[in-house]
């Protein structure tokens, strides 16, 4: 198994990531775009550091990185790219501005990608799964929750949160990864330009 760590801002560290991956598997059919940053911050006091920051890393990034791949893909004669996109991808909240742009420029590329290169046997859906404690972003997500007085501890906090889905409970980690695989499989060869919810039914009304 082969981890290297790049900047995906970055064309030339992305470039590199993934010739170093093609080389070290016989070349490329699978990917999946999952880097991001998220921050809470009233519409009003958005820097145009934190805007491109967000917008570089979370939509660009995933361009580049696509961008990169899908010669190899098209030479591996097709493959699968799974974006992660977020529930701020299909709906709307407040004090998110730059996150909620980046995941809904996201969830159109992710169409766009799926139109175009279906010819090619190259299929491309995204998840868009809601909070997951987790992750990088998760735990972020948490503390600034926290800050703003969401609860007074991280396990407080959560169930405050879950009370708001239909479900009850917070994602994990697992419950995307499950998806992931399955649209990187064999069994979802038919399926393209495809946004999934994993929401734990916020989304469902």
């Amino acid at each position: 198994m082969l981890f290297r760590s790049c900047d995906v801002r970055s064309r030339a560290e992305v470039a590199a990531a993934v010739a170093a991956a093609a080389a070290a598997m016989g070349g490329i059919d699978r990917v999946v775009c999952s880097a991001g940053i998220f921050r809470f911050v009233p519409f009003a006091e958005i820097t145009d550091d934190l805007w491109q920051r967000t917008l570089e890393i979370n939509l660009t990034g995933t361009f580049l990185v696509c961008h990169e791949a899908v010669p190899r893909l098209l030479a591996a004669g097709g493959g699968r790219i799974v974006t992660v996109a977020s529930i701020a991808g299909v709906r709307a909240g407040a004090n998110s501005a730059p996150y909620i742009a980046s995941k809904w420029g996201l969830v159109g590329l992710t169409k766009a990608m799926a139109v175009e290169l279906a010819p090619h046997g190259i299929v491309v859906n995204a998840v868009a799964p809601a909070s997951i404690p987790e992750t990088g972003i998760g735990r972020s997500s948490l503390e600034q929750k926290i800050e703003m007085g969401w609860g007074s501890s991280v396990e407080e906090t959560i169930a405050n949160q879950a009370r708001n889905y239909p479900m009850r409970r917070l994602g994990t980690a697992d419950d995307v990864a499950r998806w992931i695989r399955h649209l990187l499989s064999d069994e979802a060869a038919w399926m393209t330009g495809q946004v999934l919810s994993m929401d734990g039914g916020a989304t469902a009304a």
